[in-house]
């Protein structure tokens, strides 16, 4: 009869697993014995086979040229194997006890299967020369640990509600850790090697993956409810982190290395975390974000790549490098920031807003930068540094804020702004900066410092007070300002190139004010109902024009060594222009409306030229210099005056009749002066200084009352 090994009753051979009576000797315990221990084994293949018990059970085997364990599911097991060179096995079906595996392999092909039990389990392979393979924990707080090999490792783990620890001390073959998700809170920890090792993680209540350097990785985790950790130390491989985030806050820390890094998060609840070391690479981060404050670090390397889909929390995308670098973001709720230190490449921002207050700052770098923000309800904010050029472009929202410290390149500055109140500022460099507002309902305000390029300021029509300021450098500046019903204001602190400023005014009071500088400047304005103001300073040249509406209007300017010229189209307000004394030959024009005018002109060494159209009432002051001046009045209903303070050239004015009572007076000059009265039916007056010179009076009489002094007439 030939007895079954697994139970024995009655046998007339003796069974290795219970002893009872036996006339040999048990292999398991030694009194005394004729054969050999069967420990000093020769080379063979050899095979244990133990079925469950309810007690906790041992299996130790050295070292032949193949095992193979196989130990049914107890209370408890231990089995520890010393390989040989050959293809070694362990299987274990785990009880509700607490197992363990230790295996110090040899050459050949090892395995171990450990079946899932209640128990905390442990797994130890010193891993060989061949592919081994540490499989299947179970219900208890698990761990699995594999020493180096030259071989192609894999690990995986149906990961149970416990604590689950992988560690794999890489060698240099390709290896692989996959653990499935679970309730605990699991660890997965791989050192470097030579190959190109995978790490794959289900999703669980918790999880952290550390991966040495080796020549490449890739690491795939579907998270849980729990707070992920996902740390890379890279090699010089391309290397791939791809994280489904879960309702926890996750972390992603990357250390990049000579190779392409890829960096990919899900949208999960928690605050989520990248962080990317700079490496010789081509790096992509990729976030696609949840609720939670997410934050992306970027410590630049080549070329870098950051594109994140912003959720409800506080999104941050910062640090870029040396290569062409770019970050998009797309709208959420929150407040998002874009922080940008760029490098000598170029560099793009850009920014799909959402309800949130933006924020997109970008250092100064050697490339052609370029910044782009959609349009939100949010205040949002632009900040870039100085580069080699630089484009922004910012769509509308509740209010926005531009500042660009501009480097040697040319730069351009877009804003379609919403009803807040909008801010550019921009400190030029020496390239061609342009800026463009289309403003909205809230105050707008440009500033543009002085720079060596040919800048362009243009503003379109808003509800707000607009306010635009230049500190014109050397180049040809021009602001055009087509504004809204609000009070707006131009300020250019002119250079040495030839700047222009046009007004299209609505119906606020707007004012322009001109610095001098060493070009040819030109203002034009057209007037609006309401009170304006210009101002020029002293320059090269300048030419200013406006069309008056029904305001006050005031010209005012400080004459330089060029030609100015001022041309007045008046409305129905008071207006006034003065011009202060330069070099060059003056003239200035005034179509008279229905008010009193109001003309000054400080004395110069050039020819100057007042030329006034009729309107109510009129005013000019003349300071002449050594040039020869002329003063044309066509004069209207009102009371006009007419005033030369003559140099030593030869002054005219002409006054042509009017209804009003009219008046000149022409103090002594040294050259030959001459007026012309056609006057009127009401009472009008005509004086002259004596001077050195032959003067002439011309008077076409209506009811009138001449005095004349001088060495003729």
């Amino acid at each position: 009869m030939n007895v079954s090994p697994w139970r024995q009753e009655a046998a007339t051979t003796v069974s290795p697993w219970k002893q009872e009576a036996a006339t040999t000797a048990s292999p398991w315990k030694q009194e005394a014995a004729t054969t050999a221990s069967p420990w000093e084994q020769e080379a063979g293949d050899d095979c244990i086979a133990l079925g469950a018990g309810g007690g906790d059970d041992c299996i130790a085997l050295g070292a032949g040229s193949g095992a193979c364990i196989a130990l049914g599911a107890g209370s408890g097991a231990c089995i520890a194997l010393e390989a040989g060179g050959g293809d070694d096995c362990i299987a274990l079906e785990a009880g509700g006890g607490d197992d363990c595996i230790a295996l110090e392999p040899g050459g050949g092909n090892d395995c171990i299967a450990l079946g899932a039990g209640g128990g905390d389990d442990c797994i130890a392979l010193e891993a060989g020369g061949g592919d081994d393979i540490a499989l299947e924990a179970g219900g208890g707080d698990d761990c699995i640990a594999l020493g180096a090999g030259g071989g192609d490792d894999c690990i995986a783990l149906g990961a149970g509600g416990g604590d689950d620890c992988i560690a794999l001390e890489a060698g240099g073959g390709d290896d692989c850790i996959a653990l499935g998700a679970g309730g605990g809170d699991d660890c997965i920890a791989l050192g470097a090697g030579g190959g190109d090792d995978c790490i794959a993680l289900g999703a669980g209540s918790g999880a952290c993956i550390a991966l040495g350097a080796g020549s490449g990785a890739c690491i795939a985790l579907e998270a849980g409810g729990g707070d992920d950790c996902i740390a890379l130390e890279p090699g010089g491989g391309d290397d791939c982190i791809a994280l489904e985030a879960g309702g926890g806050d996750d972390c992603i820390a990357l250390e990049a290395g000579g190779g392409d890094d890829c960096i990919a998060l899900g949208a999960g609840g928690g605050d989520d975390c990248i962080a990317l070391g700079a490496g010789g690479g081509d790096d992509c981060i990729a976030l696609e974000a949840g609720g939670g404050d997410d934050c992306i670090a970027l410590e630049p390397g080549g070329g870098d790549c950051i594109a994140l889909e912003a959720g409800g929390g506080d999104d941050i995308a910062l640090e870029a490098g040396g290569g062409d670098d770019c970050i998009a973001l797309g709208a959420g709720g929150g407040d998002d920031c874009i922080a940008l230190g760029a490098g000598g490449g170029d560099d793009c921002i850009a920014l799909e807003a959402g309800g949130g207050d933006d924020c997109i700052a970008l250092g100064a770098g050697g490339g052609d930068d370029c910044i782009a923000l959609g349009a939100g309800g949010g205040d949002d904010c632009i900040a870039l540094g100085a580069g080699s050029g630089a484009c922004i472009a910012l769509g509308a929202g509740s209010g926005a804020c531009i500042a660009l410290e501009a480097g040697g390149g040319d730069d351009c500055i877009a804003l379609e702004p919403g009803g807040g109140d909008d801010c550019i500022a921009l400190e030029a460099g020496g390239g061609d900066n342009c800026i463009a507002l289309e403003a909205g309902g809230g105050d707008d305000c440009i500033a543009l410092g002085a720079g060596g390029g040919d800048d362009c300021i243009a503003l379109g029509a808003g509800g707000g007070d607009d306010c635009i300021a230049l500190e014109a450098g050397g180049g040809d500046d021009c602001i055009a300002l087509e504004p809204g019903g609000g009070d707006d204001c131009i300020a250019l602190e002119a250079g040495g190139g030839d700047d222009c400023i046009a007004l299209e005014a609505g119906g606020g009071d707007d004012c322009i004010a001109l610095g001098a500088g060493g070009g040819d400047d030109c203002i034009a304005l057209e007037a609006g109902g309401s009170d304006d103001c210009i101002a020029l300073g002293a320059g090269s040249g300048a030419c200013i024009a406006l069309e008056a509406g029904g305001g006050d209007d005031c010209i005012a300017l400080e004459a330089g060594g060029g030609d100015d010229c001022i041309a007045l189209e008046p409305g129905g307000g008071d207006d006034c222009i003065a011009l202060g004394a330069g070099g060059g030959d003056d003239c200035i024009a005034l179509e008279a409306g229905g008010s009193d005018d109001c003309i000054a002109l400080g004395a110069g060494g050039s020819d100057d030229c007042i030329a006034l159209g009729a309107g109510s009432g009129a005013c000019i002051a003349l300071e002449a210099g050594g040039g020869d001046d002329c003063i044309a009045l066509e004069a209207g209903g009102g009371d006009d005056c007419i005033a030369l303070e003559p140099g030593g050239g030869d002054d005219c004015i002409a006054l042509g009749a009017g209804g009003g009572d009219d008046c000149i007076a022409l103090g002594a000059g040294g050259g030959d002066d001459c007026l012309a009265l056609e006057a009127g039916g009401s009472d009008d007056c005509i004086a002259l200084g004596a001077g050195g010179s032959d003067d002439c009076i011309a008077l076409e009489a209506g009811g009138h009352r001449p005095e004349k002094a001088g060495s003729g007439v």
